[in-house]
């Protein structure tokens, strides 16, 4: 548990040898154990960058940054409570810059960038989150209904369908999606 004189030694391992994932490991975990997340992220980020492509890396990379995304998310949702759509955009931007893939982030930006009256900013934030999860319905309805709040009826009506041949969607979830095709159409 000397995990001080393991980052040093890591470190030192690394400048020899920057193309052996589990140094890289042995670094990030070590940061971690000492509660330094932020810096474990960004030694994972540097691996990342200088070519390493390991499944366990990458993983570990995704959950300590997920865990340092978890205080702006937080904060983007008490924003939004707090009637304040500005900083919750900022905030739902900073847990997106630490976990790129993670679509809740996505969807909370979509609604702060709604909260805030920002249509077109959110109809493509809608679209990036689609990017992420082309199968998920709930970021294809909510660019539907803002397509339709921009006068684009027939791309909306295309997100709108797509979104309602969805399998898992049934039950009182279609019905949802039905009623904000219908507000959307009002």
């Amino acid at each position: 548990k000397k995990y001080a004189e393991t980052v040093t030694y890591a470190r030192e391992a690394l400048k020899l040898r920057p193309d052996v994932p589990r140094l890289w490991l042995l670094l990030m975990d070590a940061l971690d154990a000492q509660g330094k997340t932020a810096e474990a992220v960004a030694a994972g980020n540097e691996a990342i960058a200088a070519g390493i492509k390991d499944q366990t890396l990458t993983a570990r990379l995704r959950a300590q940054s997920k865990i340092l995304a978890q205080a702006p998310s937080l904060a983007a949702n008490k924003a939004l409570e707090a009637a304040n759509p500005k900083a919750a955009v900022d905030y739902a931007r900073k847990a997106i810059a630490l976990v790129p893939d993670d679509l809740s982030y996505r969807m909370l930006l979509v609604y702060a960038l709604i909260a805030d009256g920002q249509i077109d900013a959110a109809e493509k934030a809608a679209g990036e989150a689609l990017e992420v999860d082309p199968q998920s319905f709930l970021p294809r309805t909510l660019r539907g209904y803002l397509r339709q709040r921009q006068g684009r009826t027939a791309e909306a009506e295309q997100d709108f369908d797509a979104a309602l041949k969805d399998e898992v969607l049934t039950g009182p979830t279609a019905r949802d999606v039905r009623l904000v095709m219908a507000d959307a159409a009002i």
